[in-house]
């Protein structure tokens, strides 16, 4: 027989806090193109890690699961990139269209 639903636990979050210096601070540090870099680096770093494990699954050493697993990682890193990129790009396709 099918049992009773139970609640499902929920963790402790912490509480939103307004936004102060010092987390503007942080922003300012990080920077747009440090995002994006971090974006596209660990893209890469997905890929070459997709390809190794895909070595190892056609040598053996690998399972069939950790292969698909690092090739669907991957993939949704490439999307990611793939989508920030075509973002990035269509903005500034927008502010070169604006009138000075």
């Amino acid at each position: 027989m099918i049992s009773a639903l139970r609640p499902a636990s929920i963790p402790d979050l912490p509480l939103a806090r307004p936004v102060g210096s010092a987390d503007v601070s942080e922003v300012a540090e990080t920077g747009f193109a440090s995002v994006l870099q971090g974006i596209f680096n660990d893209a890469g770093v997905a890929l070459r890690h997709a390809e190794t494990t895909a070595a190892a699954g056609l040598r053996g050493d690998a399972p069939i699961q950790q292969v698909v697993e690092s090739l669907m990682s991957a993939e949704r890193s490439l999307q990611v990139a793939t989508t920030m990129r075509d973002k990035a790009v269509s903005a500034y396709q927008e502010f070169a269209r604006m009138a000075i």
